[in-house]
């Protein structure tokens, strides 16, 4: 593998944040902030940018803003929370408004949390790493319960043409076929089970030591 080819799969494998604010000077600051993390960190200055960086590069983060110029942060945290393919990325508002009211609209566009600015950095690191394993969590059930579902898949199909497959051979051949069909089975759900929750490993308990 060359040294381009491990930058990109460790690029890959990092846990995405992506950084929504329209002042340069904020972003740098939180990117700043964020630098001794293994994140991968993505940014975006405007509503439109930040949707379309949503869609194309699936963070598993979101540190939004809320006052921006073309698009608030709260219309931005509701059109990502309405939409079932982005509606479990964590969102965490940035925000220099401290009043209740403010609080509570953010809550029904769909914000996971809020931090108020001036922004301390560990509190942020400890706040990121705490909605990040709410995500590993989420994301390990998705990956079981697909894991069942194609294996429900997988023995209807198997129950439905084994016994046509079959016929001709001995009980003892059956058994052995049966057995080692099975066993490739179970290997390649394995696999993907694998490859779907490496990326979380991370986020185990004992992985993370606070900055």
């Amino acid at each position: 593998m060359s040294k381009g080819e491990k930058i990109l799969l460790s690029k890959k494998n990092k846990l995405k944040v992506l950084i929504i604010d329209d002042i340069p000077e904020n972003i740098e600051l939180v990117e700043a902030f964020l630098s001794m993390e293994p994140y991968d960190v993505i940014t975006a200055r405007s509503g439109k940018e930040a949707l379309q960086k949503v869609n194309e590069e699936k963070p598993d983060l979101i540190l939004l803003d809320i006052i921006m110029p073309d698009m608030n942060g709260y219309d931005i945290c509701k059109i990502i929370k309405d939409d079932p393919d982005t509606q479990f990325i964590q969102v965490l508002m940035l925000t220099g408004l401290s009043e209740l009211q403010d609080k509570i609209k953010g809550i029904e566009a769909g914000a996971d949390d809020f931090l108020i600015k001036p922004i301390n950095r560990l509190e942020l690191n400890t706040r990121i790493k705490s909605m990040l394993r709410v995500k590993s969590m989420h994301d390990r059930l998705v990956a079981d319960r697909d894991r069942l579902e194609i294996k429900n898949r997988i023995q209807s199909i198997l129950t439905a043409i084994i016994p046509t497959l079959l016929q001709a051979i001995s009980y003892e051949e059956k058994k052995i076929i049966i057995n080692q069909i099975t066993g490739m089975v179970e290997k390649t759900l394995l696999v993907c089970t694998i490859l779907k929750i490496e990326r979380w490993t991370s986020l185990m308990p004992g992985k993370y030591v606070l900055r």
